[in-house]
């Protein structure tokens, strides 16, 4: 799993059309390196291509989220269920017609795909289907819910546990701030003495 969190991020972050055989279904340019740019070769651009294309700029969650699902397992030796699983799944499509909805991604997102910044998924459950029925705001606001749903499930924290956490340790930072911004000067710090 880990391993191919690695692969995957490795061949998003690196991708570059041009690496793209020209018998690829999508291929943007016609001209092709010699030696591939993606660090994982070929293959590693064919899958960024095609991810990108599906997913858009959510895409980069599968292999963030795979990596999460790894260190839980071998950190915690945590089970990884169906709840797991459904919540990436809502993270992914919640996240791809975000993306599409808002519009964000599309300049990142360039010529990897035809379908903008959510992908096709994106487009399809973004644009055709959320902003349809329930406008732009209700869209935002279903799709919001959904990824925020998904990443509970994901993550296997409750709100009220990270609102509690972040009720106890926002005082302390705070406090730990104020102290440093007040400590007395040391002695090899010059105290400026207001001029009369």
């Amino acid at each position: 799993m880990l391993l191919f969190a690695v692969l995957h991020l490795l061949a998003l972050f690196s991708y570059d059309a041009r690496d793209l055989p020209s018998w690829v279904w999508g291929c943007p340019t016609d001209s092709l390196n010699e030696n591939p740019a993606n660090f994982i070769g070929r293959t590693g651009a064919i899958a960024a291509h095609f991810s990108f294309i599906i997913m858009g700029v959510a895409t980069y969650a599968l292999p963030f989220s795979l990596t999460w699902f790894g260190v839980c397992k071998l950190v915690s030796h945590t089970r990884i269920t169906l709840r797991h699983c459904l919540g990436l799944f809502f993270v992914l499509l919640a996240g791809a017609a975000l993306f599409d909805v808002t519009g964000w991604g599309a300049t990142y997102i360039g010529n990897r795909s035809p379908f903008g910044g959510g992908g096709a998924v994106g487009r399809l459950i973004g644009g055709t289907l959320a902003l349809n029925i329930l406008g732009p705001v209700g869209s935002l606001i279903v799709l919001g819910l959904i990824y925020t749903t998904g990443l509970i499930f994901v993550s296997g924290m409750h709100p009220s546990q990270v609102i509690a956490s972040l009720r106890e340790q926002i005082p302390q930072a705070l406090a730990w701030i104020w102290s440093k911004l007040n400590r007395p000067p040391t002695e090899g710090e010059v105290d400026p003495a207001p001029e009369a």
